[in-house]
């Protein structure tokens, strides 16, 4: 489960011409597969709950990067890109095509359950939409009860 939010820079305007307001929320869910012991496939979907840019909702696939590398055995590094297809509302995002890049630390609380807290960039491929993001995220790994 996710909670994104988003950051737009000051040139950033709606569909109406309009500043967007300072933050933008988003919640969502995301499945990912394991390619190698560090490398997984993602998609994701999220939607907007506040903001006020109505029904506006995105779909990405990526991959994500998570490091081997551990800080006191629970903490590690995460580095992901995604690309995808958004819509609704007031937000103006060219053609509906966006990207996003995300850096992040992960926090494994216990066998199957972590926290990924997550920054980046999101915007759309024309550059209508530019913005900052924040996410965080509850994790669920269920190959850990399936051993």
């Amino acid at each position: 489960m996710t909670q994104k939010t988003y950051l737009p820079d000051d040139h950033s305007l709606n569909d109406e011409g309009a500043a967007y307001d300072d933050a933008l929320h988003l919640i969502g869910l995301e499945l990912s597969m394991p390619v190698s012991q560090s490398l997984r496939l993602r998609g994701s979907t999220q939607w907007a709950y506040g903001g006020n840019v109505g029904s506006f909702a995105e779909g990405l696939f990526g991959v994500v990067y998570e490091s081997d590398y551990k800080l006191l055995d629970r903490i590690g590094l995460s580095a992901g890109y995604d690309v995808g297809v958004s819509g609704g509302g007031d937000m103006d995002v060219d053609d509906g095509f966006i990207h996003q890049a995300q850096l992040g630390l992960i926090v494994q609380l216990n066998e199957s359950l972590s926290l990924a807290f997550m920054g980046g960039k999101m915007m759309s491929f024309g550059g209508a939409f530019k913005a900052d993001l924040l996410q965080l995220q509850l994790n669920w790994d269920r190959t850990s009860l399936v051993q």
